[in-house]
Formats: structure tokens, C-alpha cells, sequence
């Protein structure tokens, strides 16, 4: 005996396939028969979709409130229409376009038509989904450059971090134990302190220190350099770096310069600026300091000893 299946379907978890199941319920089909779930159209890899395709008999007949409930993605659509007519033996009934009801039998005239209609409705469906992804985006642009903030808010770093990822460094407390006493989720510690380790202080003098607390009192001035090859290149995260060390705002020197050498606006300026007992930040991650052999002129601190902490 064969079987109504209904298919209901929508993009986001703020949607619901209320709407679809009132219809496809109002057509006859059983509540236990119907499929909905939360997933894009843009792809079939959809779990209840698939469940319900592979429960699929000859003579069997999947109803949809309309066509791009099935999908939106045009290749994909007439693949499916084949696999499920001409493989599984079943029908489809698209409830807003009468034409698409694989149940009737039409004369040649109408099965050209339906066939014409299903093309257009697919290809209609794809460019609907790239509309609405390209409106999505420039929504988006348009919030941003009015300074609107997208995600969670960023969580600062209390006072007493550096106290407690020293302990941590230092094997006295489990990492668990240390986001518990700073009140925050154990990735969230993990993660300050990855960025905490990938800013390397160098001295003019000559000595090197790791994570030093740069907020202590000292004698000398916190600068910091950071540089990118293009100007279509962005700088953001290296200045949240230097800035969360502790580098002042107006101590940070910027050039849009090769690293192929120092000759550099910004860079030959800070090296003028330099005092005894001064601290120059830079990022260790990627060379932003140089990226060439040719270091002779290299006047904050050995070339070759800076190439060993970033290894």
C-alpha cells in the first residue's frame, strides 16, 4: 500500500515549519509522516530529508508546500526530482504549483510544459538563496561601518591574569583551576594565554624577556612595531597584540612596507626614539620585524637571536 510523506524544511533555528505542517496536514498527510528540520537549502545533506528518502517505496508520493522547501540549489533540485521519480518510483506533489504533480498523467504538451516549469522554479529558487546571502552581506557592511558589533562581547582580561598564567606556566595550578579563579570557561584561559605567549618583548640593550607584565613600573617607554607587505593587508590583530601587552596607543609604529629591509618611514623613526632601558614589542608569530638574510643593519637586537624565539 502506498504511502503520503511530507517534507517540510527551514534555513535558520529562528524559523519554524509551522506554516508547512498546517498545509501538508490539510492535505491529507499523517503527522507521523512528515519531515521538517532546520538545515540550508543550499545542499541535500540533510538527515530527516535523507531518512525520509530512504523510506521511500515505488508508488509512494512526497508532498511540499513548494519547490524550494525541496532545495536551492538548481542542479541539485533536478537530481533529486530524478532520483526520486525515476530510481525510487515515487511521486512529488508541489502544493502551490499544480503542474508539478508527478501523479497526473499528462499529454505531451503538458509533460513539456511541467518539465519547462521545474527548470525555471529551481533556477528561480538558486538565485533567490544567492539574493538573499548577498543582502545578508551587505546588511552586515552596512551595520559594521556604523560601528554596530557582530558576536559575543569580548570578555577583558581581569587584573590578575599574568599572577595566575605564571602559576599556571609554573605547573602550581591545573588550567582548569586557573579559569576557575578568573571566572571564565577554561577555553577562554587557554586562549589569553596563547595570545599572551605570541608577543615577544626585546630590550635595546640586548636582553630578552618573555611575558614580562609590561604594566609594572619601569624607567623606561613601551614601544611597539608592527608592519604588513600591502596596503590591502590588515593590521588589527597585531595592535590588539601590542595594546593588551601594554604598549601605549600612541608608542605603536606602523609601515605598509616589504620586510624585505629597513627601509622603513616608520620603523627608522621608532629606532631614533629608542633610550637606554626603552622595550620594543613585536609580535613573534610571523617575521614582522624583517624577512631577509640581509640584517646587518638590524640596530634594536641580533638578528639570529630574535629568529630563535620565533622557532
Amino acid at each position: 500500500m502506498s504511502k503520503l510523506y511530507g517534507y517540510a524544511r527551514v534555513s535558520t533555528a529562528e524559523q519554524n515549519t509551522d506554516r508547512q505542517i498546517i498545509s501538508l496536514t490539510k492535505f491529507g498527510v499523517s503527522r507521523e509522516n512528515i519531515f521538517a528540520e532546520k538545515q540550508s537549502g543550499k545542499d541535500f545533506k540533510r538527515p530527516k530529508y535523507n531518512k525520509l528518502i530512504s523510506k521511500l517505496r515505488p508508488k509512494d508520493a512526497i508532498v511540499l508546500s513548494s519547490l524550494d522547501r525541496l532545495g536551492r540549489n538548481y542542479n541539485e533540485i533536478i537530481e533529486q526530482w530524478r532520483i526520486i521519480t525515476n530510481e525510487k518510483k515515487a511521486d512529488i506533489i508541489i502544493l502551490d504549483m499544480k503542474l508539478l504533480d508527478t501523479r497526473s498523467e499528462y499529454d505531451l504538451i503538458e509533460s513539456l510544459i511541467s518539465a519547462v516549469v521545474l527548470k525555471i522554479l529551481s533556477y528561480v529558487a538558486e538565485k533567490e538563496r544567492e539574493n538573499i546571502i548577498t543582502r545578508q552581506k551587505e546588511g552586515i557592511d552596512v551595520a559594521k561601518a556604523r560601528g554596530v558589533k557582530f558576536g559575543r562581547p569580548k570578555i577583558e582580561r581581569p587584573k590578575n591574569f599574568i599572577t595566575v598564567y605564571r602559576k599556571w606556566k609554573n605547573k602550581e595550578i591545573t588550567s582548569r583551576k586557573a579559569a576557575e579563579i578568573m571566572k571564565v570557561s577554561h577555553t577562554t584561559f587557554l586562549k589569553w594565554g596563547k595570545q599572551f605567549e605570541g608577543v615577544e618583548i626585546i630590550k635595546k640593550s640586548g636582553k630578552e624577556e618573555k611575558n614580562k607584565d609590561l604594566g609594572a613600573k619601569r624607567i623606561g617607554k613601551n614601544y611597539g612595531y608592527m608592519r604588513v607587505s600591502t596596503k590591502e593587508q590588515n593590521e588589527d590583530r597585531q595592535r590588539i597584540a601590542l595594546t593588551e601587552a601594554g604598549v601605549p596607543t600612541k608608542n605603536i609604529f606602523m609601515d605598509k612596507q616589504s620586510g624585505k629591509d629597513f627601509n622603513r618611514p616608520a620603523y627608522k623613526k621608532l629606532v631614533k626614539k629608542l633610550k637606554p632601558d626603552d622595550t620594543l614589542v613585536v609580535n613573534i608569530k610571523t617575521p614582522y620585524l624583517i624577512q631577509s638574510n640581509h640584517y646587518n643593519d638590524y640596530t634594536v637586537h641580533d638578528y639570529a637571536q630574535c629568529a630563535n624565539y620565533r622557532k
